[in-house]
């Protein structure tokens, strides 16, 4: 009986300590591109998410000492700070896939492609046709790059850098999101900028014909000569905007990665004192 109160007590010790670990695991199945991908089932992203905590639970274990007195609500907080982690990196990694997604949507709504819409099933919610097609493009690059393996490895490498309970939202990581939306507005104006600009010079020369040539209809002939110059530009400039993708997406993942190091190399206020 001794032993089974042991035993039981013993893994009563542990089990704090590995929700955090599951709980920061699961933090980048929220909105990290591909992992919180809808047609992807809940219970697989559970056991996905179980498999890797139980596989770094073990190092993690040997370094981190659950704390001796702690109550319900404080469990919370730190299970939230912990999940806080986990989605700052899936969100700084989606943020290109997002962005690219935009320009997307800027550039089929010049070319008159707003109605037509179409069903996302990796957002659930209903996307423009340019924009999904853009979106698809950084996905590809994503998983050219490695990014989920990347991601799940710089998630099992902050175990080390930034130990259970560490994370506290600072600077750091307002640093690295207002970086990732300014390059990625950047990014979704360039690529929508030259099939936007393309339909601005249609419309213009439309509306000179429409006054010189009256007979013309001209709403019925630009509606189809934008989609078709939109289209034809967007072909071209296609090179460009892989190019546009690889160098926001490989940057994202690098600040996505960093985020553990950055926040455990920040001074401490006792420190800063």
């Amino acid at each position: 009986m001794d032993a089974l109160s042991h035993a039981a007590l013993t893994l009563a010790g542990h089990v704090p300590v590995f929700l955090m670990v599951l709980v920061r695991m699961a933090g980048l199945f929220i909105i990290s591109p591909l992992l919180a991908a809808t047609h992807l089932p809940p219970r697989v992203k559970i056991l996905l998410a179980i498999m890797l905590s139980a596989a770094v639970y073990p190092l993690v274990s040997q370094s981190v000492q659950a704390p001796e007195a702690i109550d319900l609500p404080g469990l919370l907080v730190l299970l939230v700070r912990e999940a806080a982690l986990g989605y700052v990196m899936g969100l700084v990694a989606a943020a290109p896939l997002l962005f690219l997604e935009a320009s997307g949507m800027l550039a089929g709504h010049q070319m008159g492609l707003g109605l037509a819409r179409v069903y996302n099933p990796e957002a659930d919610i209903d996307a423009d046709i340019i924009g999904q097609f853009l979106y698809y493009i950084g996905a590809g690059v994503f998983l050219a790059f490695n990014g989920v393996e990347i991601l799940i490895g710089s998630m099992m490498d902050s175990f080390g850098s930034l130990p259970i309970g560490g994370f506290t939202p600072g600077m750091s990581v307002v640093h690295s999101l207002l970086s990732i939306i300014s390059t990625g507005a950047d990014v979704a104006l360039r690529v929508s900028a030259p099939a936007s600009g393309s339909i601005l010079l249609v419309v213009i020369v439309l509306g000179v014909l429409g006054k010189t040539a009256p007979q013309l209809n001209a709403m019925t002939i630009g509606f189809i000569l934008k989609i078709l110059v939109g289209m034809a530009v967007l072909a071209f400039s296609l090179y460009a905007v892989r190019e546009a993708a690889q160098s926001q997406v490989r940057g994202a993942l690098e600040q996505a990665s960093s985020i553990p190091s950055s926040i455990s190399s920040r001074p401490s206020p006792e420190q800063g004192d």
